[in-house]
């Protein structure tokens, strides 16, 4: 964060990305659209797991940044989200203390990825939005 005037008692946030390795001249690659691999919807004492998983068919020299943008029926606007690749799977959802989606059950919604690199290259979006299902409520939690 910093000021974005010296006076001035607005904050700003100013991202900055450091590359340790070879010049990245090229965009990230999408081998595949990505697919759900995981879905769920459960709840413990720490809060509400409700959540899915997207493979992360991608290719870069560089850390990558994907950009979701989410889309349903429920929402006025999409949601757009930055994701961090983990265990080469992209989530969106809620885990347990936050997260970046909070899903109605059963929402039929959809996705479109981008990936950004440490570069600044960016690949091109997936193709069409992603269809998929919001995890459902388990019969258990009714």
């Amino acid at each position: 964060m910093q000021r974005a005037r010296p006076s001035s008692k607005q904050l700003v946030s100013v991202y900055r990305w450091r590359v340790a390795a070879k010049t990245d001249t090229e965009a990230p690659h999408w081998t595949a659209t990505p697919a759900v691999v995981h879905q769920e919807y459960s709840e413990n004492s720490e809060g509400i797991n409700n959540y899915v998983f997207f493979s992360n068919p991608l290719e870069d020299a560089s850390p990558v940044l994907v950009r979701a943008t989410i889309q349903s029926a429920r929402l006025a606007a999409p949601v757009v989200s930055y994701l961090i690749p983990w265990q080469n799977q992209l989530g969106i959802g809620w885990f347990t203390c936050g997260g970046n989606f909070q899903f109605a059950f059963g929402e039929e919604c959809t996705v479109l990825f981008e990936a950004i690199d440490a570069a600044g290259n960016r690949s091109r979006p997936t193709g069409r939005p992603v269809p998929f299902q919001a995890p459902p409520r388990p019969a258990s939690y009714r």
